[in-house]
């Protein structure tokens, strides 16, 4: 499985706030995969390991385990109460697939 972002990191004004909704999307694709599968997202808080955001479960088919299934998943306002790491982490079925780490920097951090 391939996760992949539009950014790695986040320059925010100061903490706590939220990244707008739409404002980038996760893009995912799935290889080898044998049999339908339900998968969910969570936005995470990597700091204190909390679970920000839970997003819907997403139907998965392929016809045969060598097509690669691709989605794009538009992102909605994401929280972000403190600087530091985040993570988008997959899962299907409540098995864990992979994760995309993103970091939340303030601009007085970043100069």
């Amino acid at each position: 499985m391939v996760i992949a972002g539009t950014f790695h990191e986040i320059t925010v004004g100061e903490t706590p706030t939220g990244y707008p909704e739409r404002a980038a999307v996760l893009y995912l694709a799935f290889r080898d995969v044998r049999k339908d599968c339900s998968f969910e997202i969570e936005f995470v808080d990597v700091a204190n390991n909390k679970t920000l955001l839970h997003f819907e479960t997403f139907k998965l088919h392929a016809a045969s385990p060598f097509e690669t299934v691709e989605l794009a998943v538009p992102l909605p306002e994401l929280p972000l109460p403190q600087p530091g790491p985040y993570s988008f982490d997959v899962f299907c079925e409540q098995a864990f697939l992979g994760t995309l780490r993103i970091k939340v920097v303030e601009e007085k951090e970043a100069e």
